[in-house]
């Protein structure tokens, strides 16, 4: 990742809530919280904020169409990778021949067999990872939330510990 696609910001208030994005505020319909192994889809206007992430893998969608947007939280551990549930397989269809972005922390655990079914199932194209750096004092402390903006285009990385912000292009960078 260039310099030049991401931004940080000191967010020494942040409660792991959704950060207040004033220029967003208009836009956005309802912002979704999703727990490790939930999915969530809908139009541009639902922000996506994923927490709680360590091992796990972080994935936007964007459908060929451009018109609907997901986020998955797939579970990353030593013990299981994610087994898509028969409801998250039935929202993945809305997002057929679309388009995907990962993002994964200095801990994840690759998850080969899941985006096989993306590409393979469904025609998804993972576009790109968006890869964090470990933290450099407290690597087993590096845990992150993910907030993926569709109508922004914008997916931000919230880096708990370091109380920091920071912001990547999404699918059109």
């Amino acid at each position: 990742m260039v310099a030049s696609e991401r931004t940080s910001v000191d967010i020494s208030t942040y409660s792991g809530n959704y950060p207040h994005i004033p220029e967003l505020e208009d836009l956005v319909t309802r912002v979704v919280s999703l727990s490790e192994a939930d999915m969530e889809t809908g139009d541009a206007n639902i922000i996506f904020n994923g927490r709680g992430f360590y091992s796990c893998t972080g994935i936007a969608f964007r459908s060929k169409n451009e018109d609907t947007f997901g986020f998955l939280h797939a579970v990353g551990s030593s013990i299981r990778t994610h087994t898509l549930t028969e409801e998250q397989l039935w929202k993945l269809e809305a997002l057929e021949g679309g388009e995907a972005i990962l993002v994964q922390g200095p801990h994840h655990v690759p998850q080969p067999a899941l985006t096989k079914q993306l590409t393979d199932q469904f025609g998804i194209s993972v576009m790109r990872t968006i890869p964090l750096e470990p933290l450099p004092n407290n690597p087993r402390l590096d845990f992150f939330d993910v907030i993926f903006k569709p109508r922004a285009d914008k997916i931000t990385v919230v880096r708990r510990l370091e109380k920091r912000v920071l912001t990547f292009g999404g699918f059109n960078r």
